[in-house]
């Protein structure tokens, strides 16, 4: 090739279908199904599920997506049905698939359910399913323009698609069976920084996180998914799939089941986690010097500004770490053996108590929290602290920061729960500052 010759744009990959196969455990033509689509090309998920089940299952989760009241009061009238489709969704939160209703609602893009039951694929089958994934097109042309051939790709298969005002993540299969992530950032009113500098910022983070802080305790390895591919022109970084469960989902399940063991083993984790990367990314500086300009900076009237910088000088010398700035539950996946974290892209320098305090005012404000709150609170905090005493002064400090701070986020035209979240948190200031 010639100085004068353009360059000629890499070919551009094949997208895949992501086939959920419900099969019997007795079914004769699974195998010879999977092994068909396959040969197209297609990543398949097999699910057993008991004989004579699976219609009964699908028509019953077609229906929750279509009349979701209606089709609950069938299923308390008809148990029989109930215990199928959680049968399902145990299966599908095995497997890393977000939740049932967003299969059925097709969030789980171009997810086609072949009933191995009923015999072979028919070629108006095999066609619907190799059809294009759903999505918008300028979408798709997004996630193509990738350079996917870095990463040894040919084709991609697309498990969910999520396409949001400020960000596109889509959970992909390559061909030779990895699990990724890409996270394309998009410019909004309330985040001025550029939408490249985003994503650099993440790929960093992610990168330097899993050489320093990778950790195993117990058995169990702390870490952060690993960054493959940052493109900053298209604010977009590819990186692998976090393993195991999103902490909310766990949190929610183990308190419905009064799985005390659960609940607390799992925050126990959470709370290790943190700890682990504040040690990581330790750094020389004066800390307190932070927390007076973060108090400055906080969108509260005098008497409350006054109050906090009264109680920071109860508070002891606060090293700077690493602050990860949106440490909810839904962003910490836990395995059996792995606790790994996500959405770095507003990561900075911070103190120790700040995700703490952010991560504990979420649990506090979970419906019907009160009764679990304390022993939530105790199980992350024992990992956190790891037999060290805790500054109580600092974490009530930035308990009443974290409200501040959320409470000038908030959107004036606001829902009922939303309602009920401002008054908590306005009643958290209240109190503390008397």
């Amino acid at each position: 090739m010639t100085a004068a010759e353009p360059l000629q744009p890499a070919p551009r990959l094949p997208i895949r279908g992501a086939v959920l196969v419900l099969a019997d455990r007795k079914s004769r033509d699974a195998k010879t199904t999977i092994a068909e689509l396959e040969q197209h090309g297609h990543v398949v998920t097999r699910i057993d599920v008991p004989a004579l089940s699976i219609d009964a299952i699908r028509s019953t989760l077609g229906a929750l997506a279509g009349a979701p009241l209606p089709t609950l009061g069938r299923m308390l009238r008809h148990p029989f049905l109930a215990i199928r489709s959680i049968h399902l969704a145990r299966e599908l939160d095995g497997m890393g698939v977000a939740h049932v209703h967003s299969l059925v609602a097709s969030a789980i893009t171009n997810c086609a359910n072949v009933d191995c039951s009923r015999g072979a694929l028919t070629p108006e089958l095999l066609r619907r399913i190799d059809a294009r994934p759903a999505g918008k097109p300028e979408t798709l042309d997004q996630i193509l323009s990738l350079d996917w051939h870095s990463l040894g790709a040919t084709s991609l298969a697309i498990r969910r698609l999520h396409d949001r005002a400020g960000s596109i993540i889509a959970e992909l299969t390559l061909d030779d069976g990895r699990e990724v992530v890409l996270k394309t950032q998009r410019q909004t009113e309330n985040e001025p920084r550029p939408p490249g500098e985003s994503a650099r910022i993440e790929y960093t983070v992610l990168n330097s996180l899993h050489r320093g802080m990778t950790t195993t305790l117990d058995g169990v390895t702390y870490s952060v998914p690993r960054a493959l591919l940052l493109d900053v022109p298209r604010a977009s970084v590819i990186m692998q799939r976090a393993a195991g469960t999103p902490l909310d989902r766990i949190v929610s399940a183990a308190r419905r089941a009064r799985d005390f063991a659960t609940l607390e083993r799992s925050l126990e984790r959470a709370g290790t986690w943190l700890r682990l990367m504040q040690q990581s990314t330790r750094k020389d500086g004066d800390g307190n010097a932070l927390l007076a300009s973060f108090i400055d900076a906080a969108p509260a009237d005098a008497n409350v500004r006054a109050w906090l910088h009264s109680r920071r000088k109860e508070v002891g010398a606060l090293p700077i770490v690493g602050q990860h700035g949106d440490l909810w539950p839904g962003n910490l996946f836990l395995s059996e053996r792995s606790v790994e974290v996500i959405d770095f892209e507003g990561f900075r320098d911070g103190l120790p108590l700040e995700d703490a305090a952010y991560l504990l005012s979420y649990l506090e404000l979970l419906p019907l929290a009160g009764r679990d709150y304390p022993r939530m609170e105790r199980a992350f905090l024992a990992g956190f602290t790891r037999g060290e005493p805790l500054d109580r002064a600092a974490l009530d400090l930035f308990r009443v920061l974290h409200a501040i701070r959320t409470l000038g986020r908030m959107s004036k035209e606001q829902s009922l729960r939303d309602r009920l979240v401002r008054r908590a948190l306005e009643t958290r200031v209240r109190r503390s500052i008397r």
